[in-house]
């Protein structure tokens, strides 16, 4: 589960959610290369997709609709692994002082209806996003104005210089205005993706080739995607046979679909980190060394081995690990249960000889967590059991997804397990944890222990800036940090072995879908 949270476009009530333009920014990290010679076939290519989502739904914020966003829809920019901005629908340029970016589009872009993607309709569409309520990202809260040149090419004009903006661009969906289809809701989007929408059903869609796709037909002439209602479910029709694709390969199952001769599974880094943030205006937690201490405490080894069945990394901060940027001289976080008894001593909060009827502890505090999903619940026991060695009591509150995001957002929690977005940039980093209330931060913690650097990260117009400002934010999330972050967790993807599927190295697979064929030896077209 990811935090979402949903966006309303002014300009036909489109709803979009956060939690699935990261991902889509995600699943677009890596150049789209030029698809190989098409082969020849007398059978059309059929791609059967199973997706694992207990609430079978296809309105926005689904699963369903992450990915079908993902397939029939373009961004201006792409986000490399290492967070390295590359052009896609057009090319920017930015002036010497970052006070304006002039973007040209590619030659012949055209929407799925067959219109061209124009400049004056690529403004549009940004100012459209700039004016959304609340605002989609930090980044675009820069931008003064938008002014479309020619065809071609448009000028951002900023308030002043942000690196905020392009890594926003890299989120984005570019669509056309669409017109009111029956009863007066707004007709499916108008990209430019790979794949156009054929036909949307409760519980699957189905989607086909985009002709004239800028970066050349995909070989895959149909996406069929299915939803389950969970993942044993899913992975249970790809042994069968029934799919081809599976989205998200459960940590408990991978080991168990890589023996089957007939899948290959392709495990990736997700840009997303689990975390326990804690709200400042706690009596106790709004001290850093109680923070501190904290984080001493935590095993974050023993926590990915058991929650995760060690498929990920652990974590030392919100900052995606394998930025350009990133310090990685930087001492690692230390499991030091000792140390943060001594801490806790140090500032007071002992544990007590004698409690009538409770366990003894130096303080207490509750932590908010997801409800139905076990990741969440067994970290959360875990760091319960971790927490009580040093004497401090972590409780429990298990609630469902509106209701979590609602205490998140009026600040009515101390604490809180979740899987927060970095989506290899610092946009979202920024959101998180910048107290500042032009952009209304996701989570009402009340830090304000990095603002400075943050923004620092915001205004560099330098590599040398950048990376003095990313080594002064992994500081002060080591020194004064608003969380105990956890680790970063890695996923898979697995597909028939009847796909031949490009070579990656900790990349996300379906960001190369347009380049998938058919085996030479295997079967031209899916159940």
């Amino acid at each position: 589960m990811t935090f979402v949270r949903a966006l309303t476009r002014r300009s036909g009530a489109r709803v979009i959610t956060i939690a699935g333009l990261v991902a889509a920014g995600a699943l677009l990290a890596g150049c789209r290369g030029a698809p190989p010679p098409r082969q020849p076939s007398t059978l059309p290519v059929r791609l059967a997709v199973a997706y694992a989502d207990s609430r079978l739904t296809d309105k926005p914020g689904s699963g369903i609709a992450t990915l079908v966003s993902f397939l029939t829809t373009e961004r201006l920019l792409t986000i490399a692994r290492d967070g390295r901005l590359e052009p896609n629908l057009a090319v920017p340029t930015r002036s010497a002082d970052g006070m304006t970016w002039t973007f040209d589009l590619r030659p012949k872009l055209k929407f799925h209806d067959g219109t061209l993607v124009t400049a004056p309709v690529v403004a549009e569409a940004l100012r459209n996003w700039i004016q959304s309520d609340p605002p989609i990202s930090p980044g675009m809260r820069d931008v003064e104005r938008i002014d479309a040149v020619d065809d071609r090419t448009f000028v951002v004009h900023m308030r002043r210089p942000s690196t905020l903006f392009p890594e926003a661009l890299g989120f984005i969906p570019i669509v056309s205005p669409t017109p009111a289809g029956q009863d007066g809701l707004a007709a499916p989007a108008n990209g430019s993706g790979a794949f156009k929408l054929v036909s949307q059903r409760p519980g699957g869609a189905t989607l086909e080739a985009f002709a004239e796709y800028h970066g050349g037909r995909p070989l895959i002439d149909e996406v069929d995607i299915r939803l389950y209602p969970n993942s044993r479910n899913a992975w249970g029709a790809l042994m069968r046979g029934e799919i081809d694709f599976l989205y998200d390969v459960a940590p408990e199952a991978q080991e168990f679909v890589e023996r089957q001769s007939t899948t290959q599974v392709k495990p990736f880094l997700r840009p997303y980190v689990y975390a326990m943030g804690f709200n400042i205006r706690h009596p106790q937690l709004r001290n850093r060394n109680v923070r501190v201490a904290l984080n001493l405490a935590v095993n974050r080894g023993d926590l990915l081995d058991v929650a995760l069945h060690s498929h990920g990394s652990t974590a030392a901060s919100h900052v995606w690990p394998r930025h350009w940027a990133y310090d990685h001289a930087l001492p690692r976080p230390a499991f030091a249960p000792g140390q943060a008894s001594q801490m806790l001593d140090a500032e007071g909060l002992v544990v007590p000889r004698h409690t009538r009827g409770h366990t003894p502890n130096r303080f207490s505090f509750t932590c908010l967590l997801p409800a139905g999903d076990m990741r969440f619940e067994r970290m959360a026991l875990m760091l319960q059991r971790q927490l009580i060695e040093v004497g401090v009591d972590m409780r429990l509150e298990v609630l469902e997804p509106q209701q979590l995001a609602q205490r998140l957002s009026s600040g009515q929690f101390d604490a809180f397990l979740f899987e927060l977005a970095s989506g290899q940039v610092f946009d979202w980093v920024y959101w998180f944890w910048h107290s500042g209330r032009e952009h209304r931060p996701w989570v009402n913690t009340g830090y304000r222990g990095a603002d400075a650097a943050l923004d620092r990260i915001r205004g560099a117009l330098t590599d040398a800036e950048m990376k003095a400002a990313v080594h002064e934010l992994q500081k002060v999330f080591a020194e004064d940090p608003p969380a105990v972050f956890l680790c970063w967790s890695e996923t898979a993807r697995a597909v028939n072995r009847r796909f031949e599927v490009p070579p990656t190295s900790d990349r996300d697979i379906f960001s190369t879908l347009t380049q998938w064929r058919i085996a030479a030896a295997g079967p031209e077209s899916s159940p």
